[in-house]
């Protein structure tokens, strides 16, 4: 009896045993599910407002997918000076005693806040001092050709010799990048990858060093000089084109972790003024000084050179990246893994990855019980580049009961959510231009944004319209509240919204289709103030109160010289009101808007033409039509040696003063004539020449008049050539689309695409000047 009572009390303890365990094991299973689902729910309502979602690894070989990064865009201001790649700089005083302290072997570090123009050319100096090979120290950012495409590059440059980024870090994308470099030599002055470093938005880039030939070996020496921002001292094609802003100079290196709260903006950055021999903001302008808060004493006595009279201070708005990080984490090495969490860490753990402290402290909280366990690609995964696609590959593999940890969830969490979509916001016009024309109608309207620079702006848009895509051009048709025939095009090139209609319409529709255009932002750092010119007939060019128009004139046959300028001005030719006459170019500013109105054009493309200058006797070229009869000399000789006019004076200035030299305005480009450009030797401030934009040479021929290349020789290959009084001034559409000047002998006109001298028409200009009361063709907002 009692044997049999024991029997049955075993099996009954046995079977409370089973029914115990097989609740505590089901209790566990949902209790594990529960707290995946909480876990990755964190995750979910993350992602919903994020702007850009990144999945990265811990563990390479094999990757693991552990980490899921999403990034959020705040913008702030920055201020900064804005150069024009040309020759406007910075230099401080020139006198001995005030000359650059840093020389020498001594330790240093450069930090500045850098954006490149996407049209920036060749070699563009942020910062040097010194002179002689190997005597210089500088800051340099390079157009470079990498698999067919041009990137900007830092340069770390001693003159000759340079140290540069194995791994290419391309800076021309519009945005504003933080670049430093470090220096600190031991031994006689050593420059190498261990003494001389370079950081780009805080993370190091190993530095290869390229030596120069005339004088072998890594030792460099900087000599003692002024400080250069915005170009480089021997070499006026270094012009640096884009924006600089809170330039510092230390004498010493600082670590990689000074550098990341640089870059950062940290708080703790500014308190870091131990050797701080330079600090400037260039956030304020005063002719003739900057203010320098660091402790060198003769940094606040620089001076803008060539800046024409305007401020270099430019407003931006640039973005702002944070992130919020999931990663999966194996702190105690069980093969199960937690979901940990930071809103703040601009790093991933690092491996080993050290106790729970050690991750508390760099800013990672666990979120999940320890039960994961990776799927079969890591632990995230996407479907698409969108933040609703990313999906949590995740097991869930915690053991029960001593048994062996086992997989006890297969299927994969789809993390589907509802994401707020951010940066679709754009800007309308709240009030339309006051254009007026109740004398004429008008077959065409443009907006231009001012200054464009593409990558850098946004773009023009319309709502409810169905863009079609033609390469770098969009067009439209059946514009909302407008007849059907008007047509809209975009040309993502010029920043130049075009309407064009088959029949005039009168100027209260074109303001109406304006009225509808809306400014899209690209979400990159762009220009806080941006301008925009409106115009109804032509895209408006701006010379103080008075504006201007352009077209092109094809001619069958060809006309002379003399000829094309009586057609220009004929009566017959007038635009609404505006007086008609040939074209004269006369600043960078008008060539460059030349160039948008003739990609806007009907053919879309450069033309030969007439413009309005000409031989003279005496070897002097001169404009010969409104509005430049007042002053019409702007250059004597050819285009080897001839020299320009004080543009403000009048006054014919002497060789001895004047340099010029070939600008490639299509770096990467080869075929096209470089343009030759003019400035004064001694770098005068107020100096101010008359345009002089003639051809230069090619990719074998120099222009440059310290190219080394004879006066002979140049004056038989630089445009404008001189072959006898008579000899007139055109505008060359030549394949490169450069739109330089050549001359033509004796007013030739052949008309032969073929040849690189050859005039099929005229450029006709209109300007505002003795416009009727109340007829307003172009506007500026």
């Amino acid at each position: 009896y009692v044997t049999i009572l024991s029997v049955i009390s075993i099996g009954i303890m046995q079977m409370m045993l089973g029914v115990q365990t097989s609740n505590i094991t089901v209790l566990s299973h949902a209790d594990n599910y529960a707290k995946a689902e909480l876990a990755l729910r964190r995750v979910q309502v993350k992602l919903g407002s994020s702007d850009e979602v990144q999945i990265e690894s811990l563990n390479t070989t094999p990757s693991d997918n552990a980490c899921l990064r999403l990034k959020s865009y705040q913008q702030y201001e920055r201020i900064g000076y804005r150069f024009d790649g040309r020759n406007q700089f910075l230099r401080t005083s020139d006198t001995s005693a005030n000359r650059f302290p840093i020389d020498g072997a001594k330790p240093r570090t450069i930090s500045a806040w850098v954006r490149v123009d996407p049209d920036q050319s060749g070699r563009g100096t942020v910062v040097m001092w010194g002179s002689g090979q190997k005597g210089q120290f500088g800051l340099d950012i390079e157009m470079v050709q990498r698999s067919g495409q041009m990137v900007a590059e830092p340069v770390l440059n001693f003159n000759c010799a340079s140290m540069r980024p194995q791994q290419v870090k391309n800076l021309r994308d519009g945005d504003w990048h933080h670049i430093a470099v470090t220096f600190l030599p031991s031994g006689r002055g050593e420059a190498t990858p261990n003494t001389t470093k370079m950081y780009v938005d805080g993370v190091a880039s190993p530095l290869t060093f390229i030596d120069c030939l005339a004088r072998p070996g890594r030792v460099i020496s900087t000599v003692r000089s002024s400080l250069f921002i915005g170009r480089d001292s021997g070499d006026r094609q270094s012009g640096f084109k884009g924006l600089v802003s809170d330039l510092r100079i230390w004498q010493r290196a600082l670590d990689a972790t000074e550098i990341r709260e640089l870059s950062g903006r940290e708080p703790a950055a500014d308190q870091n003024i131990a050797g701080l021999q330079v600090k400037l903001a260039l956030d304020t302008y005063t002719a003739g000084t900057i203010t320098n808060t660091g402790s060198w004493s003769a940094g606040g006595t620089a001076k803008l050179f060539n800046a024409r009279a305007v401020s270099p201070v430019t407003r931006t708005l640039a973005d702002s990246v944070t992130y919020h990080s999931f990663c999966f984490l194996d702190v105690d090495n069980d093969k199960l893994f937690e979901v940990w969490e930071s809103n703040a860490s601009k790093a991933l753990p690092a491996l080993p990855l050290g106790t729970v402290t050690q991750l508390n402290a760099q800013g990672w909280q666990s979120r999940s019980a320890d039960i994961f366990v990776p799927g079969q690609d890591g632990f995230f995964k996407m479907i698409g580049n969108q933040a609703e696609t990313v999906i949590a590959n995740f097991a869930i593999g915690k053991g029960i009961l001593n048994r062996p940890d086992r997989q006890q969830k297969t299927e994969s969490k789809p993390l589907a959510t509802t994401r707020a979509k951010k940066r679709l916001e754009f800007c309308a016009a709240v009030s339309a231009p006051n254009l007026e024309s109740k004398e004429c109608k008008l077959e065409s309207a443009f907006i231009a944004i001012d200054g464009y620079l593409p990558g850098v702006h946004g773009e023009l848009d319309m709502q409810h319209v169905a863009w079609i895509n033609l390469g770098r051009i969009k067009t439209a048709a059946n514009l909302p509240n407008m007849p059907r025939h008007v047509r809209a095009t975009w040309y993502s090139d010029a920043g130049v919204m075009k309407f064009n209609s088959r029949v005039p319409l009168e100027a209260r529709l074109w303001k109406r289709v304006i009225g509808q255009v809306l400014y899209r932002p690209t979400g990159l750092s762009s220009d806080k103030t941006i301008t925009f010119r409106f115009g109804v007939g032509g895209l408006p060019f701006f010379e103080g109160n008075t504006y201007h128009m352009h077209e092109f004139v094809s001619t069958s046959p060809p006309l002379t010289f003399d000829n094309a300028t009586a057609a220009a001005a004929a009566p017959t030719g007038k635009l609404c009101g505006m007086r008609p006459y040939l074209a004269a170019i006369t600043s960078e500013a008008e060539q460059e808007h030349l160039e948008d109105t003739m990609m806007v054009s009907r053919r879309g493309v450069w033309q030969s033409g007439w413009i309005g200058a000409i031989v003279k006797q005496g070897q002097t070229f001169e404009w010969i039509t409104p509005p430049q009869t007042a002053a019409p000399r702007f250059w004597q000789g050819n285009g080897a040696t001839g020299v320009p006019y004080d543009a403000v004076t009048g006054q014919l200035l002497a060789s001895g003063n004047v340099s010029f030299f070939e600008f490639d305005q299509r770096p990467g480009v080869s075929g096209h004539r470089k343009r030759v450009l003019m400035q004064d030797r001694n770098g005068a401030p107020t100096k101010r020449f008359s345009y002089t934009n003639w051809s230069g040479g090619t990719d074998n021929d120099s222009c440059d008049s310290r190219s080394g290349v004879s006066t002979m020789q140049r004056a038989q290959r630089c445009e404008p050539l001189l072959t006898a009084n008579g000899t007139a001034v055109a505008i060359h559409g030549h394949q490169g689309r450069d739109g330089t000047w050549v001359g033509m002998p004796r007013s030739a006109a052949t008309c032969d695409a073929t040849q690189n001298h050859s005039i099929c028409g005229y450029y006709r200009e209109f300007d505002s000047i003795g416009l009727p009361a109340g007829l307003l063709l172009g506007q500026k907002l």
